[in-house]
């Protein structure tokens, strides 16, 4: 067992000071004071939160190392509180097929010390000509799919993948350059000529706002 004593807690959106009692992993009890002989934190002048979750990291490993590896990318994350990540796949070799992501997730469970999701792209080797297997990549347990910082080129290839996204119920990150020419706009504003094509295809298969949130994901561009 282990006990944090006189941490400040975070409880339903309060910070009171509590007692947490840990037993093998979980939390078994949040009292004003505990009393029990066993490893103790003190954690005076400390808050104490649930462990946070960022879901855009870039880990660069395999592939580009030299940026940053699995592990210290995983140990920086702990050190700031995350406890969970979802890692950008501008990786070499691109987790873009189901062999290639299984061993990307073997690598990621012997390298990571927090919860390491791996995004797969959503066409292969984020060349926006054909769109992956989301199906099989599904099944490895891997729901969210994205091209990263190049986004999906043209139109056709994104009405496909929101077709399989909608078909295999993930999610996905959208089009770079969409992102970033909406997320300028203002109410009111006319959309530019040369994205009509992309605006159609998602109006097409997205029923309200609400909906576009949910499906791609898209929190650069809709907040």
């Amino acid at each position: 067992m282990r006990l944090i004593k006189n941490g400040q807690v975070l409880i339903d959106k309060r910070v009171e000071k509590k007692d947490i009692l840990i037993d093998e992993g979980k939390i078994i009890q949040i009292d004003d004071s505990i009393l029990k002989d066993c490893d103790t934190v003190d954690a005076t002048g400390l808050t104490v939160i649930p462990g946070l979750v960022d879901v855009h990291v870039h880990f660069r490993e395999p592939g580009h190392s030299e940026k940053e590896t699995i592990h210290t990318g995983s140990l920086a994350a702990a050190h700031g509180g995350f406890t969970s990540v979802f890692a950008m796949p501008n990786v070499i070799p691109f987790p873009d097929d189901v062999d290639t992501m299984k061993d990307y997730q073997q690598l990621i469970k012997k390298e990571s010390v927090v919860h390491t999701y791996p995004y797969a792209c959503i066409t292969l080797e984020e060349a926006s000509k054909e769109v992956v297997d989301m199906k099989g990549i599904k099944e490895l347990g891997v729901r969210w799919f994205s091209d990263d910082g190049v986004g999906v080129a043209t139109p056709e290839i994104m009405k496909e993948a929101m077709e399989k996204a909608k078909e295999n119920d993930v999610p996905f990150y959208q089009d770079n350059k969409l992102a970033e020419t909406l997320s300028k706009l203002q109410i009111g504003d006319t959309i530019p000529p040369e994205l009509y094509d992309v605006v159609a295809e998602i109006l097409v298969f997205v029923d309200d706002m609400d909906k576009m949130k949910a499906k791609l994901q898209q929190a650069d561009m809709l907040s």
